[in-house]
C-alpha cells in the first residue's frame, strides 16, 4: 500500500493483482478505511509450484485516518490489478 496526498485529496494505491472489482469491498467506520476481498489463484490447488509469491486468497487491510470521512465521499477504481482510492484530504485537527 501506498499513500500520498496532494493539496485537496489523498490517494492510497494497493497492489492486488488478480484481484476482481466485485470480490473487493471498501468500508468506512469513524476514522477507519478497510479494504477487503480475495484473490483467486490463476491454477489449480494441484499444481506443483516452482516458485510462488503472488499471493491468493483473503486479505484485509485497514487505514486509520486523522479523522472520519464520509463514505460517499469516497472514489475507487482498479485497472491493471491497482486498487486507487480516493478522498478529500482531512487537516489534522
Amino acid at each position: 500500500m501506498d499513500v500520498y496526498e496532494d493539496s485537496t485529496m489523498v490517494i492510497a494505491t494497493f497492489e492486488i493483482p488478480g484481484a476482481s472489482r466485485d470480490k473487493i469491498a471498501i468500508e468506512v467506520s469513524g476514522n477507519r478505511l478497510t479494504i477487503s476481498g480475495e484473490v483467486a489463484t490463476s491454477f489449480g490447488s494441484n499444481q506443483d509450484y516452482i516458485l510462488r509469491e503472488r499471493k491468493t486468497g483473503p486479505f484485509r487491510r485497514t487505514l486509520q485516518l486523522p479523522s472520519a470521512i464520509p463514505a460517499e465521499s469516497i472514489g475507487y477504481d482498479l485497472e491493471d490489478g491497482v486498487l486507487t482510492v480516493v478522498f478529500p484530504r482531512i487537516p489534522p485537527s
